[in-house]
């Protein structure tokens, strides 16, 4: 190595924190995948800091998110403004890419246009808030809702147009208690369900989702299986999820957790049907969910959040969830980045 190039390594704001996995006080429970690395500074932490590692550092980022799945920025004093800019500096980020029946970059094109970016932006808004329950903050950035319902382990829009392989969040406010989110290795899970429910999948045409308690459009279709763009692991696809069989199935594997039902998870309570080669629909028993359920739960970890934490994730070889609310309530920011055409996608 030259010796130029061994200044500017020496120099790289990479050597100014250390990289290390989660002590166990970190987590909730004990045991879980190794699915999480932490970063922190040495010294004095700054958004500044951030920005320099993520602006010359996105290969290692990339690097530890490919061989984990996440990775955690802590002690570097962020707030909203400052976790956009450093995010931006790494990636492109977009609420609403997911939504627009196009490839990415058309979609960020339209988005990008005077007049009509805004208008979309805004009307995009409006659907994904009553889609979703999410207050708006900015164009790229989400607070989330509904702290205190379930939410299955799942792909980020895993069944619309276009899939984000990286999620960024932001731990706005920390609860003092509770308000974890829970982190699974999407991979592992899909490989230790038994064989003969995998097999369902892996020949299903698409899975279909119909809400149990809510009247909605025709029901939605998705790929069984999301295959990642990189590795091309495959991992399940079920976005669609049954709150009180996850309630229930998270509170045999986390007894040290509190895990209950809330006011809106009555809205969440989707069966989804598996379509098969034929085009016949394969249903699923309540022994089956449950199987799929508990394979991804005992391949997580609950992640309890600390104030200014960053947390980068692969969306396609992680997936994330809800099983309990903090008090009080925990705020989160989200930005969606690096999106990836879902060919898959249809309507049926």
């Amino acid at each position: 190595m030259s010796q130029a190039n061994t200044q500017i390594q020496n120099t790289s704001a990479w050597h100014q924190v250390n990289i290390r996995p989660l002590h166990p006080e970190e987590v909730t429970n004990q045991g879980g995948p190794d699915i999480v690395r932490l970063v922190e500074p040495l010294g004095k932490g700054s958004p500044e800091l951030l920005n320099e590692l993520l602006a010359q550092g996105k290969d290692k980022l990339e690097e530890l998110i490919g061989e984990h799945g996440a990775v955690i920025f802590r002690g570097f004093k962020i707030d909203p403004p400052r976790f956009r800019q450093a995010v931006l500096s790494a990636y492109n980020a977009s609420r609403y890419i997911w939504m627009m029946p196009m490839p990415p970059k058309l979609a960020r094109f339209f988005l990008s246009l005077p007049i009509v970016g805004p208008f979309l932006n805004w009307f995009l808004g409006v659907i994904e808030a009553w889609a979703t329950g999410r207050t708006l903050t900015q164009k790229d950035a989400s607070t989330l809702a509904y702290e205190d319902n379930i939410q299955f382990p799942h792909h980020e829009f895993g069944i619309f147009f276009n899939i984000p392989r990286v999620i960024a969040f932001l731990c706005q406010k920390q609860s003092d208690t509770g308000g974890e989110t829970l982190f699974c290795d999407a991979e592992l899970a899909w490989k230790n369900v038994r064989p003969e429910l995998r097999a369902h999948f892996e020949t299903a045409r698409f899975i279909r989702y119909k809400n149990e308690n809510q009247f909605l459009p025709p029901p939605f279709t998705a790929p069984a299986l999301l295959t990642h763009p990189k590795s091309g692991v495959p991992s399940l696809n079920l976005t669609g999820y049954h709150h009180q069989l996850v309630a229930e199935e998270g509170q045999k594997l986390f007894p040290e957790a509190r895990i209950e039902l809330g006011d809106h998870d009555e809205n969440f309570m989707f069966k989804p049907t598996l379509v098969d080669a034929n085009g016949q629909p394969v249903e699923l028993s309540e022994a089956d969910y449950r199987e799929i359920i508990s394979a991804h739960l005992a391949q997580g970890i609950l992640l309890p959040w600390k104030e200014g934490d960053v947390l980068f994730c692969d969306n396609y070889k992680v997936v994330h969830g809800r099983i309990n609310g903090g008090h009080p309530r925990k705020v989160l920011q989200v930005m969606l980045c690096d999106y990836q055409k879902n060919d898959t996608r249809f309507f049926a």
